[in-house]
């Protein structure tokens, strides 16, 4: 389970992974507190890392936008690229997955759970057909920083 000072190797983890794979964003310990805070979407106390020798090589956050009728979750994480296609993910996943399930029944509630990847990454739809997950959409996402 995750605690408030995980956020910094989780950082790590992000900017290694911007280095080596050119992906992504960089990002700061700063800028983590403040998505892990934003009001109503519970994803500091819904976020699950794996770790091996004390030393966090994965994650998943999951974010809670509640509705009328049910819950949207959306699922944002990673393995550090060293630690890949060695089960970690759908361990992360499959955890994730069943913390859902259980809350869905304890709250009597739907939950729409959608696992966010970057498709370029091998065995992500390994992963989501192994997990029984569906593909959703082929929507990428750009970002314009330098308007002020």
């Amino acid at each position: 389970m995750f605690r408030d000072k995980d956020i910094n190797e989780i950082a790590v983890i992000i900017n290694e992974i911007y280095h080596v794979e050119k992906v992504g964003g960089l990002t700061t310990v700063e800028e983590l507190n403040q998505w892990f805070d934003e009001p109503g979407e519970e994803i500091r106390e819904n976020t699950f890392v794996a770790l091996h020798d004390e030393k966090i090589i994965g994650y998943n956050a999951l974010c809670h936008v509640k509705g009328d009728s049910s819950i949207h979750v959306y699922s944002y994480g990673t393995v550090h690229p060293n630690w890949r296609r060695k089960g970690i993910g759908t361990k992360l996943v499959s955890h994730s997955i069943e913390h859902l399930r259980a809350r869905a029944n304890n709250e009597k509630q739907t939950i729409i759970y959608d696992q966010m990847v970057r498709t370029h990454i091998k065995g992500q739809n390994e992963l989501a057909e192994k997990l029984g997950l569906q593909k959703h959409t082929d929507l990428l996402s750009y970002q314009c920083k330098s308007l002020k």
